[in-house]
């Protein structure tokens, strides 16, 4: 790596350790998160090239200041026996919440879905965007035409990836494959639900010490359950699924340990339906939670993943695992380190992996060397797969491993 690349990555950890004072500001400056969530659209009529057309698209916010807000429309039209072509087109908003007037031009308003929505346009070269807004900056439908009328397409609101008012704000979430986002709250969330996705709980983790003679405060049950509620209030999942370790001792299941496994999944039960995976800690799990109507199992297919635990690999590609506890050691010149916790997409071969959700994790350092301990993970090039740090101020672009060798800081 040249000179420069060894100082960006530099710099992305001198934000890591000095961003809370910068995140801190940016949660005041950036209040109105109501206004900033992202939605998904399909195309329900039109025509291109003289074809009925098919499709779908998105959109999402893109930037804040004092003084205006900026919306990105990506859709993918598809037509002529699978012919396919990709429209983007942004949409900026006043402080006010209001297009800017010297840009678009006002329409009509028009109920929408019990919506009151207002008709905005605007044209760019020989294309047309006309879109229909509501008071909350949701556009309802919008319409992409060519100006002398050759072909238009019409696309409707289809669902929204997180609740509008829900939207977790700057950098606490960021998404990897279309409707799959990482999160710095340790848990990744597919769109089908929403699901939230998390693993590695390790329950029972103090008391399985003290039997080795090393005691600790009790506080990873507690501090899992306050994670939990915030996860639950924030992402609203329909589903949650649990990708194994749940349990840490595998040689017992004690009385105290049950009764934190109870404790906690009764706190997802009570919100969502809950997915138990079993992993290579989990004997005994089943006798734990069977009479909450609950059955742990080997894995689970959502969205055309694989989800499973990862201490064996099933072979089903795209696969979703934990296990792993994945982290990066970045050295410093005159000795220490800064240790963060990450997702890891190898995307080139279908592996994500997940964090760690118990506080107490402490993480296994991913090197160029070696070390792997998942078999999907070791089986695929970790080397170059994107890696996505958890912090406190939320989800950070690291690069790739093989970037981030030689890095110190």
């Amino acid at each position: 790596m040249d000179s420069q690349g060894k100082l960006a990555i530099v710099a992305v950890v001198l934000v890591l350790m000095a961003g809370a004072v910068v995140f801190g500001f940016m949660s005041i400056a950036f209040s109105d998160d109501k206004y900033t969530g992202p939605h998904d659209y399909e195309v329900v009529s039109g025509t291109y090239e003289g074809s009925q057309v098919s499709g779908s698209g998105h959109s999402k916010y893109i930037n804040e200041s004092q003084r205006e807000y900026v919306y990105h429309f990506e859709t993918d039209v598809v037509y002529q026996e699978g012919q396919t072509r990709e429209f983007k087109f942004d949409v900026i908003c006043e402080s006010d919440h209001v297009p800017v007037g010297s840009i678009y031009s006002e329409g009509g308003s028009e109920a929408i879905d019990g919506a009151e929505c207002v008709w905005w346009g605007y044209s760019v070269g020989t294309e047309k965007f006309d879109f229909a807004i509501d008071g909350e900056m949701v556009v309802h439908r919008y319409i992409i035409s060519d100006v002398s009328g050759a072909w238009s397409f019409t696309s409707d609101l289809k669902s929204r990836r997180l609740p509008n008012n829900r939207y977790p704000g700057p950098m606490r979430s960021l998404e990897i494959l279309p409707g799959v986002r990482v999160t710095s709250d340790r848990c990744l969330i597919l769109e089908e639900g929403p699901t939230a996705v998390l693993g590695d709980l390790h329950l029972g983790y103090e008391r399985a010490l003290e039997n080795e003679g090393v005691y600790l405060p009790r506080i990873n049950t507690d501090s899992i359950r306050d994670a939990l509620n915030d996860l639950l209030c924030r992402y609203e999942p329909s589903r949650v699924v649990l990708l194994g370790d749940i349990k840490h001792d595998f040689r017992r299941s004690g009385r105290e340990e049950r009764g934190e496994i109870r404790k906690v999944l009764s706190v997802l039960t009570e919100a969502a339906e809950v997915v138990p995976v079993k992993g290579n800690h989990d004997n005994y799990l089943q006798n734990v939670i069977s009479d909450m109507g609950l059955l742990a199992a080997d894995y689970v297919d959502i969205m055309g993943f694989r989800l499973e635990h990862g201490h064996e690999d099933s072979g089903a590609r795209p696969v979703i695992i934990g296990h792993e506890h994945p982290s990066v050691r970045i050295p410093g010149s005159v000795g220490g380190s800064l240790k963060v916790h990450c997702f890891v997409h190898a995307k080139a071969d279908g592996v994500i992996v997940i964090p760690p959700f118990s506080p107490f994790a402490s993480g296994n350092d991913l090197v160029p060397e070696g070390g792997v301990m998942a078999p999907a993970l070791k089986s695929a090039d970790y080397v170059n797969a994107d890696l996505y740090g958890v912090t406190e101020m939320g989800v950070m672009r690291l690069g790739t491993l093989g970037s981030l060798s030689g890095i110190s800081l």
